[in-house]
């Protein structure tokens, strides 16, 4: 079966996904395409896999059950299908394999379609470290291969296996691979100064000069323009057996030196190791071939230089048994000289850790194997911690590895290391350089070929630059001893303090930090410092002109889009109602957001313009009584009533006082007895008399103030209607 691995976004691989091939396994932290074993198997079992890449490399990384050595003792393959086609390349545990290396025999494979080519580690550009043994090994493979018979690129997706021959585990548990998407990643680089920045710092090489190339007319040319070009102040050298030690002095003297026109020191230690430098040498011992040497600066400081060249390959314990005497000597304090504590310590050259991780640990931890011969563990940095690893990177490559020989079965590895005493020293700038990945324009710079370093050596030249004791290793006018961070111009006691970056500028001890309103935002992304109603997680008022959450944009609602926001919109899902709207009378909508809907009543009869069909006269409206024959629709339905049987003649008579209060009489041209209804606006009938009662007076104290109706009739079917005003 295929394993489909499910990658997450891009996004959530932080450059932490920069992969590094230097036996260091934090940069893979982040890194999500992986898969773990389903099944325990007997022998040295595979745990996981994980696969990354960037433009030019694939990068996997192993982990096992228990240390081994991934170069010897084990037969380690990977197998890449890079066409993810089973039925293509070299079928091999359900893989099609295109590429596939074998780290027992060091043999690499590319499967064309009609020929396999056979190689070695350099064929593949394979990179593995650690060199020495580990459960977790991480290494690289170029994506895109040329050799005389052809060119094969690794696919967009591809599928990958691991197998241990020895007992037949692998990784995917069943068959097939693990299917990878290639990603759009960025590479690794490295910082470093190819030139020193700060004329105090010493600049310290260790390189490894493969059987005296100064005296090989073949290199001796490339060595010289190398290290004319890093300008060093000491040099360890190994492996100048034979080579004239003044031969070196005077090439130094003449290309490189001294400002004040001393001679450049040096000392050898039997068979092959030396130091020189711009300073005086004092002392130098021997430690099993391996040396021991005290120099001093100008100013009459010592530093300690150990420089190794300790036994190769896969004899472990004669490598350990020399670790071990070169740390009782470092515990002792017993070279052969005097030396002053507190001095600097340096332990460089060629070190072979090809073998055991113990030798590394060895030296880092102070501990001693061989306690029998050469007494106890101890803390190797003066103030009783561990020295640290230099750990340089390659100029324009992404390792750390620092011997490379393609003719050799051997992988490229860090068989070159530097050790120091932190306590009383800083790293400044560090690089291993390789001139194969520098650009032309570094090239060019330095005067340099891309194949200088190699012409010269299969070793790497080490270059690390100290700064030792109190300097002023940013050069911003103030030592190492008052400023809080010497490798930065921009802080020292004297530089402005920058609010709320959690950075301390002026060493005072404390980062600035700003929040005038105090409502746990800073000024630097408070937009109103000066207003605890205003942060990034405040609730936003609309259409007040305020950011209140200080996301840029004050929150304005106008959801009918009639320019009028909601806050002064009194109807914002319609567009037809806003403060600019003319107003539609009598429809109890206020259109125009005044707070009134629009009513005419001209005639204040109780009935709006748009129901009384004459709204100026009160006596017309929906619930008038509609008075016969007279050619006027009283009750507005449209029609003036019509009597059927008698023409009703109109009486004629008059009210007064009118307007009244309390009191009227009615006027009449004749004695008869009329009946007497007076109603309101809206037609309800409120009084009922006669005028035979009272002389005709007629009591009308009970009405409100308002426009009244007075209708009499009488048995003759004569009416007349006359209109009364009742004041207060």
């Amino acid at each position: 079966m295929r394993y489909l691995f499910l990658l997450l976004l891009l996004s959530s691989i932080s450059l932490k996904g920069q992969i590094a091939i230097d036996g260091i396994f934090t940069d893979w932290d982040d890194v999500t395409t992986k898969i773990e074993e389903t099944d325990n198997h007997p022998g040295l079992d595979i745990l996981s896999l994980t696969v990354t890449n960037d433009d030019e490399n694939l990068y996997v990384k192993i982990e096992a059950a228990e240390f081994f050595d991934l170069q010897d003792g084990e037969t380690f393959s990977i197998a890449i299908d890079a066409d993810n086609n089973v039925n293509t390349g070299f079928p091999s545990g359900g893989v099609g394999s295109e590429i596939a290396y074998y780290f027992g025999n060091k043999n690499s494979y590319i499967n064309y379609s009609n020929s396999t080519f056979i190689g070695n580690h350099s064929d593949l550009r394979v990179i593995a470290l650690p060199t020495v043994t580990s459960n977790i090994f991480e290494f690289a493979i170029q994506r895109s291969l040329t050799t005389d018979q052809g060119t094969m690129i690794m696919g967009n997706t591809i599928s990958v296996a691991i197998f241990n021959g020895n007992n037949g585990d692998q990784i995917p548990n069943t068959s097939g691979g693990m299917e990878y998407t290639m990603q759009s990643l960025p590479a690794f680089k490295s910082e470093y100064d190819l030139s020193k920045t700060n004329p105090a710092f010493k600049r310290i090489i260790s390189w490894n000069m493969l059987f005296d190339a100064f005296l090989d007319p073949t290199r001796d040319q490339a060595a010289r323009s190398v290290i004319k070009s890093l300008n060093p102040d000491i040099i360890a050298f190994q492996e100048v057996y034979d080579t004239p030690m003044t031969d070196i002095a005077d090439f130094l003297n003449e290309e490189l030196p001294n400002s004040d026109g001393s001679a450049w020191q040096y000392a050898r230690v039997w068979p092959d190791v030396a130091v020189f430098t711009r300073d005086y040498l004092e002392a130098a011992e021997s430690i099993d071939g391996n040396g021991v040497f005290l120099l001093y600066d100008k100013e009459n400081n010592p530093m300690i230089i150990y420089n190794v060249h300790l036994p190769c390959c896969d004899n472990d314990a004669d490598r350990q048994l020399e670790i071990d005497h070169i740390l009782s000597v470092m515990r002792d304090k017993d070279p052969g000289f005097f030396y002053e504590e507190d001095a600097p310590i340096i332990i460089t050259g060629d070190f072979n850790m090809v073998g055991l991780a113990q030798n590394v640990k060895s030296f880092i931890d102070g501990d001693i194997v061989n306690e029998s011969q050469y007494g106890m563990d101890f803390n190797p940095d003066w103030d009783g911690s561990k020295l640290e690893d230099a750990n340089p990177y390659i100029t324009g490559y992404p390792s750390n590895y620092t011997w490379s020989s393609d003719g050799s079965n051997y992988n490229p590895g860090k068989l070159d290391w530097m050790f120091y005493s932190g306590s009383v020293m800083d790293k400044q700038n560090a690089f291993v350089f390789n001139t194969e990945f520098l650009s032309q324009n570094e090239l060019n710079d330095l005067d340099l070929t891309s194949d200088a370093t190699s012409i010269v050596s299969d070793h790497l030249p080490l270059v690390v630059d100290f700064s030792i004791g109190v300097v002023d290793a940013d050069m911003d006018g103030f030592a190492s001893d008052v400023d809080c961070d010497d490798n930065d111009s921009a802080i020292n006691p004297d530089a402005t303090e920058i609010e709320n970056n959690d950075v301390d500028e002026d060493c005072d001890g404390i980062a600035l930090i700003i929040d005038d309103d105090m409502d746990g935002f800073n000024s630097d992304e408070d937009c109103e410092d000066a207003d605890a109603n205003i942060n990034p997680d405040a609730i936003e008022i609309e259409n007040n002109d305020v950011d209140e959450d200080c996301d840029g944009i004050a929150l304005i609602i106008d959801d009918d889009m009639d320019g009028f926001n909601s806050d002064e919109d009194c109807d914002d899902a319609d567009a037809n109602i806003n403060p600019d709207a003319i107003e539609i009378e009598n429809n109890d909508v206020d259109e125009d957001c005044d707070g009134i809907a629009l009513i005419i009543d001209d005639d204040m009869d109780g009935f709006n313009s748009d129901e009384d069909c004459n709204d100026q006269d009160s006596l017309i409206n929906p619930v008038a009584i509609e008075i016969p024959n007279n050619g006027i629709d009283e009750d507005c339905d449209g029609m003036d009533l019509i009597s059927s049987t008698n023409t009703i003649q109109n009486l004629d008579f008059k009210i007064y006082p009118n307007p009244a209060q309390n009191l009227i009489l009615i006027q009449l041209d004749d004695s008869k007895i009329y009946n007497v209804e007076i109603y309101n606006a809206v037609g309800v009938q409120l009084i009922k008399t006669n005028t035979g009662l009272n002389n005709g007076a007629i009591d009308i104290s009970n009405l409100v103030s308002g426009i009244y109706m007075v209708r009499l009739t009488n048995n003759d079917r004569e009416s007349g209607v006359r209109k009364l005003i009742v004041l207060d």
